[in-house]
Parts: C-alpha cells; structure tokens; sequence
C-alpha cells in the first residue's frame, strides 16, 4: 500500500429527484453523495465497511458540516473528492470537496467542502480505541493539507 495520501473520486451526474423546486440540488443529497466517497476511500485503504460491520464495529457520527458556495442542478456532471483529514486514536475525519466537472472539475472552485468525524465503537455502540489493522492502512494515507481554512482541519466551532 502507497503512503501517499488517498482520495477517493466519484464521478456521476445530477438526478432530477436530487432537485428540489428551485432547480437545484437539495442538501441533503450532498451528505449521500459524501457518505458513498467515505466507503469508497476507506476500500481504497484497504478497509472493507461491510465487513466491519458485519463484525459489530462502527464509525457513527460525531460531527458532520458542510460549508456551500455554489450550486449543482439537475444533470451536471459532478465529482466528489473524498480524503481523510484527521486521524485520532479513536476518531477518523473525512473531507470532501464537491466540483463540477463542466465548469472546471479541480482547477475551479469547488461548489462546496463537507466535514464528518467518526468515532470508532464496537457492536454495544461503546466508544473504543481504533484497532490498530485499520489504523496502519489509513493513517499512511491521511492527507496532510488544510480543508476548511489555511489554518483548520475542522470547520470553525468543532
């Protein structure tokens, strides 16, 4: 496994039921959207969810925020960029950056940044340290940047 950082990408167009009255995309489909690069990035590393949670073990949220700039509407060709941005003994943290393709993909200004942190927790939903086979495939991979600032990993007020 690589030590660089790890981003997951999800490429897909808007659906028109992701829409709401004013021709755009309704929040809470971002926060989908965010939840499918989270899987996605932590296969990537070589953590398999579904396995995890077929063994009682879970990364509930803690925190989760998302900061927009612009809109998506219904059939732009969107990208979400998913990276971990924090690693604790007992927590991970994720960002994404949400870009339209169309309009520039990366080299343009993202329509908008999401944060979510998540604690580790066994199957009676206790908090619990990480077990260290997860954290040697995603801490070699955590991505080294700020997300939300020049200065803050979170967003302000986490």
């Amino acid at each position: 496994m690589s030590n660089e950082p790890c981003f997951s990408y999800l490429e897909f167009r808007v659906r028109y039921c992701e829409t709401d009255q004013m021709g755009v995309v309704h929040h809470p489909n971002y926060y989908v959207w965010f939840e499918n690069g989270r899987i996605d990035l932590l296969r990537q590393c070589g953590v398999n969810y579904a396995a995890l949670e077929r063994n009682k073990e879970y990364f509930p949220v803690v925190t989760c925020a998302c900061k927009y700039h612009s809109p998506a509407r219904f059939d732009d060709l969107l990208i979400v960029k998913t990276a971990i941005v924090e690693v604790e003994s007992n927590k991970l943290g994720f960002g994404a950056w949400v870009y339209n393709k169309e309009e520039g993909g990366e080299a343009s200004k993202p329509l908008c940044k999401l944060y979510s942190l998540h604690a580790y927790a066994k199957g009676d939903l206790s908090a619990s340290p990480i077990p260290e086979e997860i954290l040697e495939k995603v801490r070699p991979r955590l991505f080294e940047g700020t997300f939300f600032s020049k200065k803050r990993r979170r967003p302000p007020g986490f």
